[in-house]
């Protein structure tokens, strides 16, 4: 167990109460018919250890009871005089109890009750009486034999005992108010631990929520404005005086653009959705390897097994991902090459993977904002994507194969 705290005193108030016993009980002693002989040495060293008990009693009570049972010994065994004084001796006891360790608490509450024998001892001058004798003046009132010690004995264990009790009840009181204390603190800690932890969790969503957002506003645009601009190099080609192919191609690029601003109003609608609901694209795969036919790129579209019913999460995360993987294939692939798109339906789920060529000197296909969106996406619903590339005599092939599941908790 721990040790009682002391009270928020300076040390200087207990050197003041000791200094104040010695001086009392020098007054005490000291007299004008008094000479200096054994017995005034007595009294005197009966007031210094009084004195050193009294002004360790707060700060070392273990101290200070020693000296309170060294100086009785002392008292007893040299036949010194009691003192007046020496009822400052009570706040020894009292910080035994209140200011000591549970051990020191233990010895002073054995150490106490000895204080009738010393009491016995004083007045018989070491002839302790026996238990019998001790009886027998009590049973029988007549005999004065014993009456003296008795009454002294019992007298200075109450003299004892009393603020012994006094501060062992005061210990207690302060440990039950410091343990309030410690569970209100812990309580408070605790209140302050879920408002931090449902603060943060707040502010986790939102974080999340910004980026998902960031993501399809990204895949959205990225993927518009890749066909777009596809579209507007091809209608350089057109046959000048061919008005119908030229109306034609406007009309293509309007349409790219106006599908890709009612996309991201879609996109931007669903912001203050709940997180993990996300916004179902419009269109389908197909629709979407029909955009980049429109653009003028040649695409071999391959689909292997039958179609399985997914659910609304894996629906967009593999729209979301066939949408970024055939932007990645504008942006970087070579035009005069077709895309090469196959969809594989299978108990596992559906298999997306697109394979395009770019030329020799083109940049490398790092990771960039596309392709962790994709892999975060993924990751979001147990998918996985991976990237490859294979050297061609004219450049290299890409291959990016996604996998979603047939089901999914949430979107990414």
């Amino acid at each position: 167990m721990h040790r009682t705290p002391h009270p928020a005193r300076s040390g200087a108030a207990d050197v003041a109460a000791g200094l104040l016993v010695a001086l009392v009980g020098t007054a005490e002693v000291v007299s004008p018919s008094t000479s200096v002989d054994g017995r005034f040495l007595a009294s005197m060293a009966v007031v210094l250890g009084t004195a050193v008990a009294c002004g360790l009693f707060r700060r070392a009570p273990g101290v200070a009871l020693l000296a309170l049972l060294t100086t009785g010994f002392f008292q007893v065994t040299t036949g010194a005089d009691l003192l007046l004084t020496q009822v400052s001796l009570l706040v020894v006891a009292y910080g035994a109890s209140r200011y000591g360790s549970t051990l020191l608490v233990w010895l002073s509450g054995i150490a106490l009750p000895f204080a009738p024998l010393f009491a016995f001892w004083y007045l018989g001058r070491g002839d302790l009486p026996s238990v019998g004798d001790t009886l027998r003046v009590a049973l029988s009132p007549r005999s004065d034999q014993l009456v003296g010690p008795v009454l002294l004995g019992t007298g200075s264990l109450a003299f004892f005992l009393l603020p012994w009790f006094l501060g062992l009840v005061l210990r207690g009181r302060e440990r039950t108010l410091l343990s309030r204390e410690e569970e209100r603190a812990a309580l408070e800690a605790r209140d302050r631990a879920r408002a931090e932890s449902a603060q943060a969790t707040e502010i986790a969503r939102l974080r999340s929520g910004q980026a998902r957002l960031a993501r399809d506003v990204h895949d959205v645009v990225g993927h518009s404005l890749a066909v777009i601009l596809a579209q507007a190099e091809s209608a350089q080609y057109l046959v000048d005086g061919d008005p119908v192919a030229t109306r034609r191609a406007m009309a293509s690029i309007a349409g790219s653009a106006r599908q890709s601003l009612q996309d991201v109003r879609a996109v931007l609608g669903s912001g203050d959705a709940p997180q993990g609901t996300g916004a179902l694209p419009r269109g389908s795969l197909q629709s979407l390897i029909d955009d980049v036919r429109t653009a003028g790129v040649p695409v071999e579209d391959r689909e292997r097994g039958d179609p399985s019913d997914l659910s609304p999460a894996a629906q967009t995360v593999a729209f979301r991902v066939l949408q970024e993987m055939l932007t990645n294939a504008l942006k970087h692939g070579r035009r005069d090459r077709p895309v090469v798109v196959r969809r594989v339906w299978s108990r596992a789920g559906l298999t997306l993977e697109v394979v395009n060529d770019v030329r020799a000197g083109s940049p490398p296909g790092a990771e960039g904002r596309g392709i962790t969106g994709l892999r975060q996406r993924l990751a979001g619903v147990q998918g996985h994507l991976t990237v490859r590339s294979q050297p061609t005599p004219d450049g290299a092939t890409y291959v990016a194969t996604a996998s979603v599941p047939p089901t999914a908790s949430r979107v990414s």
